[in-house]
């Protein structure tokens, strides 16, 4: 990528800016309800509790009516589905604009609130920026800051076919393997002294 990343680290949710947090709404909405065909929740109660990562890139001239369209059938037929439990809504006219595009996010949940101990969740890199090794520096950079907080172990829920990857980073599997929303997962857990962890510092705000 040659237009440099921003980060911006929130650690109060009344903080987000509301273009961010429209921002890592959609794209938790694009791949984790319509491009993995999931109709279940992803704003939920933990959301106001946690701490959130956002990494964006400024993009290129585009339509607003069309940015963020996916392709594939099965996408725009979830999206229809979803559509249809909206309320008729006027369509917003369209314009041309430079805009500021998210290519990743994840929220910090604290002890207490999923688990007994700090979590990490809802990680998720834009389909175009994956293979970049984008979500890799994500997380090793949220286990440092964690680290430094005096924090000893990290608990996830991971979709199990990215447990290997997530084993790459010190985590190891705690549970045997169960359904959430239709996918399957499995509890994990990092014990922060097992793990180096590349520092990638945020631009954005504390």
């Amino acid at each position: 990528m040659s237009t440099p990343l921003s980060w911006f680290f929130y650690s109060r949710f009344d903080a987000i800016p509301a273009r961010h947090l429209f921002e890592i709404l959609r794209l938790r909405q694009q791949v984790f309800i319509i491009e993995q065909d999931c109709i279940y929740e992803d704003i939920d109660s933990l959301d106001p509790l946690s701490e959130h990562l956002l990494i964006t890139q400024k993009g290129d001239q585009m339509t607003a009516s069309t940015e963020g369209q996916l392709g594939s059938k099965k996408q725009n037929r979830v999206k229809r589905q979803i559509q249809s439990k909206v309320h008729s809504q006027r369509s917003a006219p369209s314009q041309t604009h430079t805009s500021e595009k998210a290519l990743a996010t994840l929220r910090i949940v604290p002890a207490g609130a999923k688990f007994e101990e700090v979590s990490i969740g809802r990680i998720v890199v834009r389909e175009n920026a994956r293979n970049l090794g984008l979500g890799e520096t994500m997380v090793r950079n949220t286990l440092a800051r964690l680290q430094t907080r005096g924090e000893k172990t990290v608990k996830i829920e991971a979709q199990h076919h990215l447990a290997n990857w997530y084993g790459t980073m010190g985590f190891e599997t705690c549970g045997s393997v169960f359904d959430l929303d239709g996918i399957p997962h499995v509890q994990m857990i990092c014990s922060l002294k097992s793990v180096q962890p590349m520092i990638e510092e945020p631009n954005g705000k504390d």
